[in-house]
C-alpha cells in the first residue's frame, strides 16, 4: 500500500496506535486477522517482510518509528545495497536517512549487474519482531516504480520459522534470505505459533494475485494442538483451494522442519510429513510440489537449543537448500 507516497510493502491495513499519531502495520486486512486464532491475530501485526520503500527527492528523511515490548533493528538498504542498520527503541526513535556517498557509482553498477531492486530505491527493512509503530515520515518521496523493483512476487505462509524467530536481522530470515537468492519481492505471512491452516486464511491467499509463487511450511504449529484426522482436513482444504485458484503458479509445501521429535522417534511427526505429503500427491498437479522439512534442515547443529527454531546458520541453510529445490523445478 502506498502511504504519503512511501510504499509500505508487506502490509494490508493500518491500523490506529495506542496514543495519537501512531500507526499499527497489519499485514492481512483486519477483517480477516480477527477471524484467525489468536496468536495469529497478534503476530500479523508483527513487521516480518514489511519495508518503508521510496524514492528520496529531498536531501535526506526523517523517519520515526517505535517498537513495542524490547527494542529491535531495522536495516537500511539502497536497492541491493546494504547501508546501515539501527536499533529502533521503545521509545520514539528518529532514523536519519540520505542519500549515500557513490550514489553514481552504485547506480552503475546495479545496471551492470542487472539488480532486481533499482539502486535509487531506498528501503527501510523492518523487524520480524516485535510490532512496530509508525509515528512520523517527513521529507520529500516518491513511490517506487513497478521497473524498480521485481517483477516477481514470492509469497511465504508458515510458523515462526517462516516468521523469521531467532534470526537477528530482519533481512536474515529465511523467507527474506531465499527470495534474495531468487532475485524474487517477498509477502510474508509467517504466523509464529498461528500457523493453523484456517479455512479464511487459504481463501485469503486464493483470493490473492499479486505473487507468482508461493510457499507453504504445514504442521508445527498444529501437532501439539489437533489429531492426525483434523490435520488432513485443514491441509486438503488448504491445498485445494490454493492450488486451484492459482493452478498455473507453482506452488511449494513443506511440512515440519528437523526438530526434538524427530529424535524421539515420534510417531505423530511422521504422520504429519505423511499427510502433507499425500495430499500434494493427490492433487496431481505439475505445479505442486513437496519437500521434507528434515531434507531442508538435514543439520542438527544449526537447530537453537530449543530444538525446533534454526540458528541464524539453519536460516541460511533452509534458504539455500529451498533456492536450489526451486530453481531444479522452474
Amino acid at each position: 500500500m502506498i502511504f504519503n507516497n512511501v510504499e509500505l510493502h508487506n502490509v494490508q491495513e493500518l491500523l490506529p496506535g495506542e496514543t495519537d499519531g501512531e500507526l499499527i502495520l497489519s499485514r492481512v486486512p483486519n477483517d480477516l486477522r480477527i477471524s484467525l486464532n489468536e496468536n495469529a491475530r497478534q503476530r500479523v501485526l508483527e513487521a516480518a517482510g514489511c519495508e518503508l520503500r521510496f524514492n528520496l527527492k529531498s536531501e535526506q528523511a526523517r523517519i520515526v518509528l517505535r517498537c513495542t515490548e524490547r527494542p529491535s533493528v531495522i536495516e537500511v538498504w539502497q536497492g541491493c545495497f546494504f547501508q546501515s542498520w539501527q536499533v529502533v527503541g521503545t521509545e520514539p526513535t528518529e532514523i536519519i536517512v540520505a542519500r549515500p556517498l557513490r550514489w553514481e557509482t552504485l547506480q552503475s553498477l546495479a545496471d551492470a549487474g542487472d539488480h532486481p531492486f533499482s539502486s535509487n530505491l531506498t528501503r527501510l527493512i523492518l523487524p520480524w519482531r516485535p510490532e512496530v509503530r509508525l509515528i512520523g515520515m517527513e521529507g520529500e518521496f516518491e513511490p517506487p516504480a513497478a521497473s524498480q523493483t521485481p517483477s516477481q512476487k514470492c509469497l511465504f505462509y508458515g510458523s515462526s520459522i517462516t516468521h523469521g524467530s531467532m534470526s537477528v536481522g530482519p533481512s536474515e530470515t529465511f523467507a527474506m534470505t531465499t527470495a534474495r537468492l531468487l532475485g524474487v519481492d517477498l509477502f510474508n505471512l509467517g504466523m509464529g505459533a498461528g500457523a493453523h491452516l484456517e479455512k479464511e486464511l487459504a481463501d485469503y491467499i486464493a483470493a490473492h494475485q499479486d505473487f507468482h509463487t508461493l510457499v507453504l511450511e504445514l504442521g508445527i504449529n498444529l501437532i501439539n494442538h489437533i489429531d492426525t484426522a483434523e490435520f488432513e482436513k485443514r491441509v486438503t482444504y488448504f491445498l485445494q483451494t490454493v492450488s486451484s485458484a492459482h493452478s498455473h503458479k507453482p506452488i511449494f509445501c513443506t511440512d515440519l522442519f528437523t526438530c526434538y521429535r524427530d529424535f524421539e522417534n515420534d510417531e505423530k511427526i511422521a504422520a504429519f510429513r505423511e499427510i502433507v505429503a499425500r495430499q500434494v500427491e493427490a492433487l496431481q498437479s505439475p505445479k505442486v510440489f513437496y519437500v521434507k522439512g528434515n531434507e531442508l534442515l538435514p543439520n542438527t547443529h544449526t537447530l537453537t537449543t530449543d530444538l525446533v527454531h534454526p540458528s541464524p546458520d539453519g536460516m541460511r541453510e533452509i534458504a539455500e537448500n529451498l533456492t536450489r529445490f526451486i530453481r531444479q523445478r522452474q
